[in-house]
């Protein structure tokens, strides 16, 4: 008795036709599809959640080829890529082995809909907490003095080591 061939199409069924990098899971050979990503970095998470012993596997297309992603079964946290997709059409499919090996997927980054705004940082003022998926940005101050330290200072032409406790000394270039 023969079998007939087993095989996925990558994208063929998919679930979730205009994601929005918003969390969702997929099911058994679901597909989400992101007509275009942002045009820089951003964080792709994804997460085997089944119950059982099965090892998962999410497929992700774009411009390029098919790129294979693990999806461990019994990880706690999520896996993680960071990359540039080119503001390229992106599409997520779940390729597991096992029919019960749902995977969560959530995208994040500058440009994604429905990312809220950085926390403000400012220097000096207490530590805050950051609740999962949320995030903080600041300026980061540059420390052109301290007493009693000596501190290398780039000019455009020459390197110039200071010194605050006696008179600078010019070093010279090689």
């Amino acid at each position: 008795m023969t079998h007939p061939p087993k095989f996925v199409i990558i994208g063929a069924q998919v679930s979730t036709p205009n994601w929005t990098g918003t969390p969702i899971t997929l099911a058994w050979h679901d597909s989400a599809a992101m007509p275009q990503t942002p045009n820089g970095s951003t964080v792709l998470a994804w997460l085997n959640t089944s119950s059982g012993n099965n090892d998962g596997s999410l497929v992700a297309t774009s411009a390029g080829p098919p790129q294979s992603l693990d999806a461990p079964q019994g990880a706690t946290v999520p896996s993680m890529l960071v990359q540039n997709w080119g503001a390229n059409a992106l599409t997520l499919t779940n390729v597991s082995a096992n029919k019960a090996t749902p995977i969560w997927i959530e995208m994040y980054g500058p440009g994604i809909p429905g990312a809220a705004d950085p926390a403000k940082l400012t220097a000096g003022s207490d530590p805050i907490s950051l609740a999962s998926g949320k995030t903080a940005s600041g300026s980061a101050g540059v420390v052109d003095s301290m007493p009693g330290i000596t501190v290398a200072e780039i000019v455009l032409d020459q390197t110039q080591i200071v010194s605050f406790v006696r008179k600078g000394e010019a070093a010279g270039m090689a």
